[in-house]
């Protein structure tokens, strides 16, 4: 198909691309074909990827951080890929090395680093979430981070505690048995998790950090609650 190339911005003044699509590579481009900015769809995936600072970055699917479900514990990010995960034997017990790591398995942050090759954000700050995409996960390219732009002014070492609970119907369930065991003196950041989805629903819970408690206007089956402090 004959082309024509253009030597100059583009200025649309507003109006819509309509009917366009992004360019399709059998690979990623590289040397001087690589710029800030550009995208591209990757035809062995149909993924859309990107350009920037320097790193060719994937653009993470909603339904990708919709498969994060069992809460590992803190990682200390600066050490790079975590090395064990939840998985366990038939027994119940937890399987050796990066067997351990499943579909689904997530991190809170509790020391920042930078994870290079992981979708989504790879500058990992105290509260972000890493997620495993995929069962026995040994390369970067199968985790995701998330930032959550947790404020840490102030804050000494994060650590995280965690609650799995079902929620009554305008009935406060109290998280304070986990701070106290986790040996928070100051609860931080609270998280909700809905357990069948993955779903944060933090903003529309009823969070009260004074009393440690959390609250649903509907009744809800199950929620994990991850709450980080120091």
């Amino acid at each position: 198909m004959a082309k024509n190339n253009i030597y100059v911005n583009i200025d649309l003044n507003r109006q819509e691309l309509q009917n366009a699509s992004v360019e399709k590579l059998a690979s990623h481009p590289t040397g001087p074909d690589l710029f800030e900015g550009r995208m591209w769809v990757l035809t062995t995936d149909n993924k859309l990827y990107r350009y920037a600072n320097s790193t060719i970055v994937k653009m993470v699917e909603f339904s990708d951080l919709n498969k994060f479900g069992t809460f590992v514990g803190g990682l200390d990010a600066s050490s790079g890929l975590p090395l064990t995960g939840s998985g366990v034997d038939s027994e119940g017990v937890i399987l050796p090395g990066t067997d351990s790591i499943q579909a689904g398995d997530y991190w809170i942050v509790t020391t920042p680093g930078t994870i290079v090759g992981i979708e989504g954000d790879d500058e990992l700050a105290s509260g972000d979430l890493l997620i495993c995409l995929e069962d026995g996960a040994t390369t970067a390219d199968k985790f995701v981070g998330v930032n959550k732009n947790i404020n840490e002014d102030g804050i000494g070492t994060i650590r995280p505690a965690s609650l799995t609970t079902a929620l009554s119907a305008s009935v406060p369930v109290s998280f304070n048995s986990v701070v106290t065991a986790a040996n928070l003196t100051n609860v931080r950041s609270v998280a909700v998790y809905l357990d069948s989805t993955g779903e944060d629903i933090t903003s529309g819970l009823r969070v009260d950090y004074t009393a440690r408690e959390i609250e649903s206007n509907f009744a809800i089956a199950s929620v994990t609650v991850i709450i980080l402090g120091d």
